[in-house]
């Protein structure tokens, strides 16, 4: 999966850091089996206003129900 960043304005660098934090009823069933990386950090060069997150889900061959997670961002 890869999520779209945009900042406004483009004057210096600037350093996002994120986290992926599991939600709803199977939260504990969610871990980096599942999904990866859990955190990381995206840097704005000066001049940029775009930058993306990669997360990479796993196909797996369990029967389960959809697993959701909350990005946050720092």
């Amino acid at each position: 999966i890869t999520l779209q960043l945009r900042r406004d304005g483009t004057d210096g660098q600037a350093v996002v850091f994120w986290s992926l934090r599991p939600a709803g009823e199977n939260r504990e069933d969610v871990t980096e089996g599942d999904i990866s990386p859990f955190t990381g950090s995206v840097k704005f060069l000066s001049g940029q206003s775009e930058a993306v997150i990669n997360v990479t889900v796993m196909a797996d061959n369990i029967p389960e129900i959809n697993e959701t997670v909350i990005l946050t961002l720092d």
